[in-house]
């Protein structure tokens, strides 16, 4: 369904965004057999995984904190709260940030999954946790946890392959200490803005077996019940309005190339396709609500027009809000109007995630 509304000021649409991407929830896959009690010391296991063309050594790691004594944090205001390092990787320590919910109403809660944009590239987390993590939220009062990933990126050599290996090994490190965590990874909801909606949507909707074989935490599993995503590559190959490759240059650097072993979309358009969310649009897909600003010159508004006409044409539930004088971020162009109210889209966002566990 194609539904057109107006854009939210600048802040609202953040705050909203940010306050929906940190507390939604999951009740996870049960913990593996080899859980152990947590301990303050750091326990790792080395081995050699083939995330990329070169062999890249992962270290998996328990935590730099004791997941027992941090897992029902209540954030007085201390972003450290609820922060894990759940893997090192190319020589960058990755951390994930998980947010309990406000009210226990489930025994393992439903998990909403913020993925930072912002081209692919390596982020330190913690800002935004702080920034997302408004704790009397709807969602967190209604038994939604929230995680929110950071995953190496191009700015530090990582490929595409590593980057979705990431994200899904923060499921990897929740499950094998769920005893303590208590999250249903059989009930993710994903977010995110630009690159992190790209990933968020791949996530949701391709096959596992392309998406979990170089992780380096194994015998776990997960399952998508919804994704947001604004400003969403649906298309890695090329920019359906310029033809020309999306991103083809970002910070300096050809980033898509270099994310796919410096291959060319245009010799050879292959692991593109294979990254590309609207390869995998289907009947059985989970729902998705697309949000686009008909102003963006960053990912083309066309993008999310032709994975919504897919959607359609297949059957799949999928809701496309086109921003009137909406830019890349949902902002507003110059001194544009744009409706609805923050109020107004901010519930939008809340009411989508809530009815995905009714």
């Amino acid at each position: 369904m194609r539904k057109i509304i107006g854009k939210p000021l600048i802040s609202a649409v953040l705050a909203a965004l940010l306050i929906l991407s940190v507390l939604a929830g999951c009740t996870g896959s049960p913990a593996s057999s080899d859980d152990t009690s947590a301990t303050n010391s750091t326990n790792t296991a080395k081995e050699e995984t083939n995330m990329s063309q070169n062999t890249t050594v992962t270290t998996i790691t328990t935590s730099a904190d004791d997941p027992a004594a941090l897992a029902n944090a209540d954030d007085p205001g201390d972003q450290d709260a609820g922060r894990f390092l759940y893997k090192t990787t190319r020589g960058t320590d990755l951390y994930l940030y998980l947010k309990q919910p406000k009210t226990r109403v489930y025994d393992r809660a439903p998990l909403l999954v913020h993925i930072v944009g912002g081209g692919w590239t390596h982020y330190e987390v913690k800002n935004y946790f702080s920034y997302f993590g408004t704790y009397e939220s709807e969602l967190s009062k209604e038994g939604f946890a929230g995680l929110t990933v950071g995953h190496v990126g191009s700015d530090n050599g990582g490929s595409m392959e590593e980057i979705v290996a990431d994200v899904l090994d923060t499921f990897g490190y929740i499950a094998k200490y769920n005893d303590v965590f208590k999250i249903d990874l059989n009930r993710i909801v994903f977010v995110g803005q630009s690159a992190g909606a790209h990933l968020g949507l791949l996530l949701s909707l391709a096959d596992h077996s392309l998406l979990m074989k170089d992780c380096a935490y194994t015998g776990f599993d997960y399952h998508v019940i919804g994704a947001v995503g604004m400003a969403t590559p649906t298309m890695l190959y090329q920019d359906v309005e310029t033809g020309k490759q999306l991103f083809p240059d970002w910070g300096g650097g050809p980033v898509l190339g270099n994310l796919f072993h410096n291959a060319n979309c245009f010799v050879d358009d292959t692991d593109f396709r294979r990254y590309s969310p609207i390869e995998y649009v289907s009947a059985s897909m989970p729902p998705v609500l697309l949000l686009v600003g008909d102003k963006d010159t960053v990912v083309a508004p066309k993008q999310s027009y032709l994975f919504n006409d897919k959607a359609e044409g297949v059957g799949a539930a999928c809701t496309m809000v086109v921003i009137q004088n909406g830019d890349h971020s949902l902002q507003p162009v110059d001194a544009a109007v744009t409706t609805p109210s923050a109020a107004k889209f901010y519930w939008q966002m809340i009411q989508f995630v809530q009815n995905l566990v009714k």
